[in-house]
């Protein structure tokens, strides 16, 4: 689109012209008192109008300067592209030039070759039929007179040969160096077929030997991890076994004790004693009884009646026992006793899920591994919650139900600690006490294991 700046001024010198005209029309009609506002506005239309004009002059100016810039960018490439383009066919020519010219000297060299042997074939044929008279009656052949005879004879053979017949076998040459050199580059492709072959072959060689190696890198670390892990669940085992055992062994005693301390004595155990008791007290507080030397100078009546007194007493608390047994049994002692024995069982019954819990800890501490970013601060700590069957397997997968650290090193470390309860199941616990370990809560630490 083209832009002519003068019929656009033309247009709007017209356009301004006829708003002003308008604008002077509502003059007169309106009336006198709004003749100042149209008068000061249609300058301003004016300008308006115009700097419309302008913009969109400057607007399509600029479009043409551009739409010539790239006109002559694009002929800059296609004259950059055609020169190449005459440059690459000229150097064509030229390598066919010389592959031309490499071609027929090679033809002209092989025309020469195959001429000297028809002319040595046609020779020998020719002298083949003569050896048999040569040999009866003619005498030697000076060498230096056959030499010169051979040539002569080549040069009446070459005369013989038509330019058809030396084009025939020139185009049959180059046939045939056509034919050689197709099968030259046959052998040339199928023995780089054959060496690529033989490389994926050997980098496929190296790659399964490599997995190999790999597989019983693997094989035998998991294996060292299985014996370590099977060493440690041994050891936590025979713990357990010799932590129950000990307290089982430890509780019998105290239990057998205090449920004999608690046992209330018979009536005739009471009798007995209290018969003791009055004996002790006649024989061996009884000055009487003792009968020691000088005993009229020891009498002493006051005592005698004391010691009378208490065995009054003795026999009167005896003959009531026997009327009311159930009066004098300990039964403070009882209670305490019963309280006693009641609580070793408590103790014991809670030993043994504390070493069942100190041996989950044991085993998962020997498949747990730190991550980086969870041990860089020690006081991070993640707790799961896992729920066991008898047989030591999870039952579903490890719920996070608290931790102390921040998102990444959260992730980071709840990732390896579900990886940790999965390898080290199924775990070795009593089955006796499994309501104990049945849902445990596991505490993990950047350094540490532990069960609640």
């Amino acid at each position: 689109m083209s832009f002519d700046r003068e019929k656009w001024t033309i247009i709007g010198g017209v356009c301004a012209m006829v708003l002003s005209g308008g604008l002077v029309a509502a003059t007169w009609i309106g009336g006198p008192a709004d003749v100042v506002a149209i008068d000061d506005q249609v300058p301003e239309r004016t300008l308006n109008a115009q700097k419309e004009i302008e913009d969109i002059a400057a607007a399509e100016k600029a479009a043409k300067a551009k739409e010539i810039a790239d006109q002559k960018e694009r002929d800059r490439i296609a004259e950059i592209a055609k020169n190449k383009a005459i440059e690459e066919q000229i150097e064509r020519e030229r390598m066919v030039k010389l592959a031309a010219e490499e071609h027929e000297q090679e033809v002209a060299a092989q025309f020469i070759a195959s001429k000297v042997t028809t002319a040595e074939i046609k020779r020998q044929s020719q002298t083949t039929a003569q050896d048999v008279e040569k040999d009866v009656a003619t005498p030697p052949v000076d060498p230096v007179a056959e030499t010169g005879s051979e040539i002569a004879q080549q040069s009446v053979t070459k005369t013989e040969e038509t330019p058809a017949e030396l084009a025939a076998k020139a185009k049959e040459i180059a046939d045939q160096k056509e034919a050689e050199r197709v099968a030259e580059e046959k052998r040339q492709k199928r023995i780089a077929q054959r060496k690529l072959a033989q490389e994926k072959e050997a980098a496929k060689l190296q790659e399964l030997k490599a997995a190999q190696e790999r597989a019983q890198k693997l094989a035998a670390r998991n294996k060292a991890a299985a014996e370590k892990r099977q060493r440690e669940l041994a050891s936590a085992q025979k713990k357990l076994e010799e932590a129950q055992k000990n307290s089982i062994e430890a509780s019998m005693p105290s239990a057998v004790a205090s449920v004999t301390d608690a046992t209330p004595p018979s009536n005739e155990t009471m009798e007995k004693a209290e018969l003791t008791k009055v004996t002790d007290l006649e024989v061996n507080q009884d000055p009487i009884a003792q009968d020691p030397p000088n005993a009229m100078a020891q009498f002493n009546v006051a005592m005698i009646a004391k010691f009378a007194k208490e065995k009054d007493i003795a026999r009167a608390k005896m003959r009531e026992r026997k009327l009311n047994p159930t009066a004098f049994q300990p039964k403070k002692a009882a209670t305490k006793s019963a309280e006693k024995v009641a609580k070793t069982a408590t103790n014991n019954a809670n030993l043994l899920p504390r070493v069942a819990k100190n041996s989950v800890a044991a085993q998962i501490a020997a498949c747990w591994k730190s991550p980086q970013l969870f041990a860089e601060n020690n006081d991070n700590r993640i707790t799961l919650r896992v729920a066991l069957n008898k047989q030591g397997f999870m039952l579903s997968s490890p719920k996070l139900t608290n931790w102390t650290a921040d998102n990444f090193a959260r992730s980071d470390g709840f990732s390896m600690a579900r990886r940790a309860l999965t390898r080290c199941q199924p775990y070795q616990l009593p089955v006796q006490s499994y309501a104990s370990w049945r849902n445990l809560s596991i505490v993990f630490g950047p350094k540490s294991v532990s069960v609640k």
